[in-house]
Parts: structure tokens; C-alpha cells; sequence
């Protein structure tokens, strides 16, 4: 199973991308997870299975 989370935040400046390290013990310690950050002008460039997900229904703060 594959989990995806979608967060929406205001930042002053921050890196356009970058990777994150799974720490601990879990089954995901070790794991790397790159990460980037997408101007809401450019949520058409997502492909379309993630688009749900940006909908009010899931983060109606945005909205």
C-alpha cells in the first residue's frame, strides 16, 4: 500500500525541493522521500489520480 499526503501551507522561503530520511525503527527507517513544493497555479501539472486529493473535501482550508 502506498500512503500519499498532501499538506497546504504558507512559507516565507524555503528550497524549492528536497529529500527527506526516514530515522527509527520502523519499517520505513532508512527510507528517502523527496519532496517539493507546487504553486496552487500549478496543480494541472499533477497527474490526474492526485487530483482528488487537492479538492475541498480534503483540505477545505485552502478554499
Amino acid at each position: 500500500m502506498l500512503d500519499r499526503y498532501f499538506f497546504v501551507v504558507r512559507v516565507g522561503k524555503a528550497e524549492d525541493s528536497w529529500e527527506h530520511k526516514v530515522t527509527g525503527k520502523g519499517e520505513d527507517a532508512g527510507l528517502i522521500f523527496k519532496c517539493f513544493w507546487l504553486d496552487e497555479d500549478e496543480f494541472d501539472k499533477l497527474p490526474e489520480y492526485y487530483k482528488p486529493f487537492l479538492g475541498p473535501e480534503y483540505i477545505s482550508s485552502f478554499f
